[in-house]
């Protein structure tokens, strides 16, 4: 569970937009609002999940948040609305976990020296296709399942990976399909990723 120091408060709703919160299909997600948190510097950061809100500074790639099984936000909502200069800093905000979703095998020799002196966890799954195989996905669910672990921030070297990833972990819950791509779209999905999930969850 987040921790208190980590809680936000929205101040700022404005209209047409997608929340990425709540369990999908519980009638918690209010698909016609968008929510702003206000960071110092009257600095705004979004809730929405999409490709902007999701890329972090440099070349670090993309990150988004998991604060529980059913609720990811845009990484920026974890520091209060400050940008990192590198994945240790996440550390700071209460992030326990770092899922690298990277298919250099390069990757986890830097990221888990970038870590080394947080107290993160960190966990590489090289996604070396457009999307997740079924072995991956579970292995990121039991991941996010596992409470030990959450709040966790998933990182991928593209917005298109990271979002294909994330709509094959929601439709692993029964997810209506309609729903993840609305979401998983403005976060990168392509139209091959979108037709690969779909023979893959036919409903």
């Amino acid at each position: 569970m987040f921790s208190k120091g980590l809680l936000i408060v929205p101040i700022l709703l404005s209209i047409n937009g997608v929340f990425a919160c709540g369990w999908w299909g519980d009638g918690e997600m209010n698909r016609d609002l968008q929510m702003d948190y206000l960071a110092s510097g009257n600095f705004h950061v979004s809730e929405i999940l999409n490709s902007e809100s999701l890329r972090f500074p440099g070349n670090l790639g993309y990150g988004m948040a998991i604060l529980e099984p059913g609720l990811a936000l845009p990484y920026l909502n974890a520091t209060f609305g400050k940008p990192i200069t590198s994945i240790s800093d996440l550390g700071s905000y209460g992030i326990r976990t770092i899922i690298d979703l990277n298919p250099d095998a390069r990757a986890p020799v830097q990221r888990q020296h970038e870590v080394s002196s947080t107290r993160m966890q960190y966990h590489h799954l090289p996604v070396r296709g457009v999307i997740p195989d079924r072995t991956q996905v579970a292995e990121l669910r039991e991941l996010v399942l596992g409470s030990d672990n959450l709040p966790i921030v998933l990182t991928a070297p593209s917005a298109e990976l990271l979002a294909g990833t994330w709509a094959g972990y929601r439709l692993t819950f029964g997810a209506p399909l309609s729903y993840v791509f609305a979401e998983t779209v403005l976060m990168g999905l392509l139209p091959e990723q979108e037709t690969i999930l779909r023979e893959q969850f036919r409903r």
